[in-house]
């Protein structure tokens, strides 16, 4: 059982979903999280003109500011959506807005709202 098994997730479960969001963006965005590298020649693909690694990406929302953007591959991401540009300011989805499905082993669940 690594690491993450043993320790950081018993941990993280301790505190709600969004706290527990905010504090593994705490560490993100200083580069204190980290994983060996993830590389198979096999899943790299260019499209559009771009290279990527892997196609395992971040969706839109975990960080929705960006500011982790220097470290996501280290944790094995392919590519990462991040934030959206709009004309005018808007409020974002209401609290609570991340859940957990521990039945399912599901830590982080964003709940879109449309």
């Amino acid at each position: 059982m690594g690491f993450y098994e043993s320790v950081l997730r018993p941990l993280m479960f301790q505190l709600d979903p969004e706290a527990a969001h905010e504090t593994a963006m705490r560490f993100l965005r200083r580069g204190a999280l980290k994983a060996r590298p993830f590389e198979l020649p096999m899943l790299e693909q260019t499209l559009f003109g771009v290279r990527f690694a892997n196609p395992l990406g971040l969706a839109a929302g975990f960080d929705k500011n960006g500011v982790a953007l220097d470290y996501w591959h280290q944790l094995g991401f392919g590519f990462v959506e991040c934030g959206t540009v709009t004309f005018y300011e808007q409020p974002g989805n209401e609290k609570p807005r991340v859940f957990r499905l521990p039945e399912d082993r599901v830590s982080i669940l964003n709940q879109n709202i449309f």
